[in-house]
């Protein structure tokens, strides 16, 4: 059952699926929908939720057993599968099978980057079709990006002039982590009674330092300077906002080291990914020579790290997120 990400709180009104799988690379909707799902699941009678990644080696038969037997203590349970490699052909056949047999009292949250086209045919997924909800977060392309700003502006008490909306979405390049980090900041100032100009989006703009100039920075190889913008957004910004928008930029650059591998042009590239700038891909491509698959890999793995820190420790994750970003911003190759 295919759910549309700004359809689900309106199916989670009435139902409650056994097995959710969301599987995306957009982080904004992929944290709202994994909030909202756990949320419904609080309400539903869930004390905690029970977090497996599939990091190597991961034990699937002990996986499957906790699925089935569960814990005398709880009488229903949320249990969220964090799928961080390829799933091998053990894991396939478990999940195949629990689709089909999922256990009672329990809702399965199987949460994990984009499927390929051969993920997408194999038998598990085909099975989470008939019992599962499956939500697909993908990016908003730049063209519908003032709507949505729009859109949630109201929800926030700001409204827009349109050419204020575009800007909005140009300078944020259609990444929505920033988007919606840059509302929730314009909202703090804004007059619900008057729409937002042109002029007001500048003026904010330009009395602080954007996590787009952190990037910026990190993506030239700047690390001074990327250590002296992040400490000062430490203290106005939310770490895991920074973090999302951090990690997406880190999935850009590997999907430019993926293209240049392939021998793609730089037009090219920006044909196959509409949204990003040409000079974005430029500055991708340059630090991109300087990291191998295998560092990219450790950026994402840590990113992965920090996120569960912030969701389920009340330790400080700046220094953690620091440590990323210096390991990030290179100017030298691996």
């Amino acid at each position: 059952m295919q759910i549309p990400p700004h359809s689900l709180q309106r199916h989670l009104k009435n139902n409650l699926l056994p097995v959710y799988c969301l599987l995306g690379d957009e982080p904004l909707q992929m944290a709202e929908c994994s909030d909202t799902l756990r949320t419904k699941c609080y309400q539903a009678g869930a004390s905690d939720r029970h977090i497996h990644n599939t990091d190597s080696p991961f034990q699937w038969d002990e996986w499957q057993n906790h699925l089935q037997h569960g814990s005398l203590f709880e009488s229903y349970r949320l249990t969220e599968l964090h799928v961080t490699k390829p799933i091998n052909a053990q894991g396939r056949t478990v999940l195949s099978a629990y689709m089909h047999n999922p256990a009672p009292q329990c809702t399965l949250l199987i949460i994990g980057n984009a499927l390929t086209k051969a993920e997408k045919n194999a038998a598990w997924f085909k099975a989470a079709q008939e019992c599962a909800g499956i939500i697909i977060p993908t990016p908003i392309h730049l063209s519908k990006l003032p709507a949505w700003i729009i859109q949630r502006g109201k929800t926030l008490g700001i409204s827009f002039q349109h050419e204020a909306a575009q800007y909005l979405a140009e300078i944020t390049e259609g990444n929505l982590v920033a988007t919606a980090q840059a509302l929730d900041q314009l909202a703090l100032s804004a007059d619900s009674a008057t729409p937002m100009t042109l002029h007001d989006i500048t003026a904010h703009q330009s009395a602080q330092y954007t996590v787009w100039q952190l990037l910026d920075a990190a993506i030239s190889g700047n690390r001074p300077r990327t250590i002296r913008i992040l400490r000062q957004i430490a203290h106005e910004r939310s770490p895991i906002e920074v973090l999302g928008l951090i990690a997406y930029q880190i999935r850009q650059m590997e999907k430019v080291m993926r293209y240049d591998e392939q021998g793609l042009s730089v037009a090219a590239i920006s044909a196959h990914e509409k949204n990003m700038w040409r000079d974005k891909i430029i500055a991708l491509q340059k630090i991109g020579q300087c990291h191998s698959r295998h560092s990219v890999y450790q950026l994402l793995q840590r990113a992965q790290s920090i996120d569960e820190m912030i969701k389920t420790t009340t330790i400080s994750p700046w220094r953690a997120i620091e440590r990323l970003c210096i390991n990030w911003a290179r100017r030298t190759p691996t």
